[in-house]
């Protein structure tokens, strides 16, 4: 017994639904996976941050205190270089979403009045790739006016405008980076001079 009419099966359909799960699974997997490691790291960080301070608290063996800092910065660059993987991971996901938005769900040249009146390009990732294009073009030209564009490589650009628009592909590694850069200088600090 059936609720309604059985609607055609259309293989394209099908095919197109089928691309859509497997990025999306592949997105959401990935991108959660991220934010659990970045939450592991400060999670296990933090532990060996408490050892530390306990370390020197009761006057432990400052080489030994000093090796629990070394661990730490080797494990913060562990967890960077982890987030660096699961970041291109993600990165394959949304160019794959961004591509079935841009060609099957909802076509070029699709678009709806924002809040501000403006159009927009249909579909989320579509729609902040292009955003993401044209804000790296006002931000630089309006921060770079007294710069010459060749002094700047292409890379820095983009690592400035992400960092200034709270990407995580930028902070993430920031932080692992400047706690692995703390730990080893408290770890340097503590070896060099004993308490």
């Amino acid at each position: 017994m059936t609720n309604g009419p059985s609607l055609p099966c259309d293989p394209e359909l099908e095919l197109h639904k089928l691309q859509f799960d497997y990025a999306w699974k592949w997105f959401s997997y990935h991108a959660d996976q991220r934010v659990k490691m970045f939450n592991f790291m400060l999670v296990a960080l933090g532990i060996f941050a408490a050892a530390i301070v306990n370390a020197i608290t009761y006057h432990m063996a400052h080489r030994a205190t000093a090796v629990l800092c070394f661990i730490a910065g080797i494990l913060a660059l562990v967890f960077g270089f982890l987030d660096m993987r699961n970041r291109d991971l993600v990165l394959l996901g949304e160019e794959l979403l961004t591509a079935l938005e841009r060609d099957v769900i909802f076509r070029t040249g699709n678009s709806l009045k924002d809040r501000d009146g403006e159009d927009v390009q249909f579909g989320l990732l579509l729609r902040q790739s292009v955003e993401d294009d044209a804000r790296r073009l006002d931000t630089w030209r309006h921060w770079t006016k007294r710069v010459r564009e060749k002094d700047w490589p292409a890379w820095s650009k983009r690592l400035l405008m992400d960092a200034w628009h709270g990407r995580h592909r930028v902070w993430l590694r920031f932080i692992a980076a400047l706690m692995s850069v703390l730990f080893f200088g408290a770890g340097g600090w503590i070896w060099v001079r004993p308490q």
